[in-house]
């Protein structure tokens, strides 16, 4: 009992050590969790004025200023109406309305091609095509470098500072509603990667405003999916600036049902007119059949409603399209030039309702929202406090077992050190020379000596600790040859010696 006091004193002080030395590792786990869960903090405060954006989404966008800026649509047949006409004439430099005849008879083989204006620069962009031509020195310069065709069929075409942009487009097989950058360093487009993004829909009710592009009653088109068809329609917006996806919903207003709400689409493959500041789609008031032009305010998104001036579809086959500011332009397939002032019409419209962005985003996974990250950081710090009071407890009611348990579980060579401690007590001589050990150690095949050694001391060492763990003293120690003091001999020392 004389040597099992010291011992437990050792053993106790060993203990407090590593229970310290645990404590001041919980800490800075502790020190971790509440630094992520102050980072998710930060997150969701950052995301306040975004999700703020969402939820105020009726404040839309501010109204713009007329710009001398102009766009364009022009259908590739019957290029002869263009040579004399005096809107265009009034818009566009004499040597570019001479230059459009010839261009247009060279690319019949797309549908249109739309004449994005300013003062400094005039680019025509074709069609179902990725060309991209700039008016240069009195020619057409393409600045596109590639051969690639399609993808950009009934894509819309717009200029945003100072780059040329395509939104979305339909295929036979697919449709995208991808936002594609133009660089005219490297004659190519860049697709712009957005989140939330719409999956195989597609639409002519497209356009733009400073804040926002506008994706509203899209269709669901991908041949690949079985009923495909069955599919609802929807209606997006992309901010530009976050690069994000909104789904929008115009409430129990508009629809594509004339028996759900009061205005419906009769036609969803009209052209939308996206002016400098409204949005205009066509629709049907559903208690009496009136046609009219249902009209969206880009500065507050309220909508509404005014009879229309201008029969359907006269507008989608229109010879040519353009937009100023406000104002609308197009040529008929009738030959019957049609000037609109939306601003004016917008004045005199009957109020419906209001454009609304939809909270709930299910292409978000909900580890990504900050409510969700939240809980589970408390989730796991609650659970790191638990499992480290039973720890602890397990700790101090068996310290010396589990350290044995833990020093005895160290694999050296191969065998574990338990092992190799039962090996060297089960021997009957005491004294054993460096090449015995070696041998009972099972490194005597090592060629290296330096690396014997290295590896002797190690097992030695892990050896040791652990007879320490269950008998209180070193198994083995050095000591001089009795015969050759210049020699060193191991002794094994039992717990009864």
């Amino acid at each position: 009992m004389g040597e099992s006091i010291p011992f437990i004193k050792i053993r106790a002080l060993k203990y407090q050590r590593f229970v310290n030395a645990m404590q001041k590792r919980f800490i800075a786990l502790i020190a971790f969790m509440v630094l992520m869960t102050f980072f998710s903090a930060q997150q969701a405060i950052a995301q306040a004025p975004e999700k703020n954006k969402s939820q105020e989404s009726t404040t839309g966008e501010k109204h713009t200023k007329v710009q001398r800026a102009f766009w364009v649509r022009i259908h590739t047949k019957n290029v002869n109406l263009l040579q004399d006409d005096e809107s265009l004439s009034q818009k566009i430099p004499s040597e570019i309305m001479a230059s459009l005849g010839p261009f247009l008879e060279q690319v019949k083989g797309s549908p249109d091609v739309t004449l994005l204006a300013s003062d400094t620069s005039f680019y025509l962009v074709v069609a179902c095509s990725f060309e991209v031509h700039q008016w240069e020195k009195g020619a057409w310069k393409n600045l596109y470098q590639y051969d690639n065709y399609g993808y950009t069929c009934n894509s819309y075409f717009f200029q945003k500072d100072g780059e040329i942009s395509a939104l979305g487009s339909d295929g036979f097989w697919n449709a995208q509603a991808d936002w594609l950058v133009f660089d005219k360093t490297f004659g190519s487009w860049e697709l712009i990667k957005t989140q939330n993004q719409p999956l195989g829909y597609s639409t002519y009710f497209k356009g733009i405003g400073p804040s926002y592009a506008y994706y509203l009653h899209a269709k669901y088109q991908n041949h690949r999916v079985e009923d495909y068809t069955l599919v609802a329609n929807k209606s997006f917006v992309l901010d530009f600036e976050s690069k994000r996806w909104h789904e929008v919903d115009f409430g129990k207003y508009y629809s594509f049902n004339p028996k759900k709400t009061p205005y419906f689409i009769d036609k969803e493959d009209e052209y939308a007119m996206s002016t400098e500041n409204y949005m205009v789609t066509f629709a049907t008031r559903s208690s009496d059949g009136l046609n009219g032009f249902l009209m969206l305010d880009k500065a507050d998104w309220q909508l509404k409603f005014v009879a229309s001036p201008i029969p359907f579809s006269d507008y989608k086959f229109a010879y040519w399209r353009m937009i100023e500011g406000d104002e609308v332009q197009y040529l008929s397939s009738l030959n019957r030039k049609v000037s609109l002032d939306i601003e004016a019409l917008y004045d005199q419209a009957e109020p419906v309702g209001q454009l609304k962005i939809i909270q709930e985003e299910k292409s978000v996974s909900p580890l990504s929202s900050s409510r969700m990250l939240l809980f589970v950081n408390l989730i796991v710090l609650l659970v790191a406090i638990v499992f480290y009071r039973k720890w602890k407890v397990a700790k101090r009611a068996n310290p010396a077992n589990d350290r044995a348990s833990e020093a005895g579980s160290f694999n050296m060579n191969g065998v574990s050190i338990s092992a190799l401690y039962d090996q060297v007590l089960a021997q009957q001589v005491p004294l054993l020379s460096i090449d015995e050990l070696d041998e009972l150690l099972g490194i005597e095949a090592f060629k290296n000596i330096d690396s014997r050694k290295a590896t002797r001391a190690r097992m030695l060492k892990k050896i040791n600790e652990y007879a320490q763990s269950t008998q209180g003293k070193p198994l083995i120690t050095r000591e001089r040859s009795h015969e050759d003091r210049r020699q060193y001999v191991y002794k094994i020392t039992r717990n009864n010696d």
